[in-house]
């Protein structure tokens, strides 16, 4: 009985803690190491990055087991393996085929107010995967033919994202996800040389 009542006890404290606020930050063909949250050894690389980190929850050892985006985002967003979810390459499936729920939909069934900006068509089983998101930002992006790499960008629609959070009165699940470093950067002909 003693154990059932600190069951008890302790449930009803983690229920009543206001939930925290989510942000799944991925970011294409980049180490860990170059930023100086997880011990970049050139200083001041991510003087921003580092400072969020510094009071956020960090996951030193969250691997996934595939190497190309589709299934390794997939694997992120459902917990399963890659071919257990049936993405084991570089496309999505029918909508009828996918048995799983995914972190958004969870979250979102337990009061949370969800959105996407970056790579919301690689990130989830199917396009447009609408069920799991109440704002899906690459629309609106594509729609008024914005730079989606600038970081400018990144600001405006995380605030926007967080003010519809807070009118909603809930707390939210943004998955923020950055294409830079994946394209490749090429210098200017005749001054930069070009990096294969």
């Amino acid at each position: 009985m003693k154990w059932i009542i600190s069951f008890l006890v302790v449930t009803l404290s983690l229920a009543a803690q206001k939930k925290m606020n989510v942000v799944l930050l991925t970011v294409d063909d980049m180490n860990a190491d170059s930023l100086g949250a997880f011990a970049c050894p050139v200083e001041g690389t991510s003087p921003q990055f580092d400072a969020f980190a510094a009071d956020a929850m960090r996951f030193n050892y969250a691997h996934v087991h595939a190497t190309s985006c589709i299934p390794s985002r997939n694997i992120i967003s459902s917990g399963k393996y890659l071919y257990n979810s049936g993405l084991e390459g570089f496309y999505q499936l029918p909508e009828d085929e996918v048995t799983f729920r995914t972190l958004p939909e969870v979250l979102q069934d337990n009061g949370y107010f969800t959105m996407i900006r970056g790579k919301a068509h690689h990130s989830y089983p199917y396009v447009p995967y609408k069920r799991a998101f109440d704002i899906i930002f690459d629309d609106e992006l594509k729609a008024k033919k914005l730079n989606i790499r600038q970081p400018k960008t990144f600001y405006d629609y995380t605030k926007k994202g967080v003010e519809a959070a807070k009118k909603a009165g809930k707390p939210f699940f943004y998955s923020m996800d950055i294409h830079d470093p994946h394209t490749p950067y090429y210098g200017l002909i005749g001054s930069v040389p070009n990096f294969l």
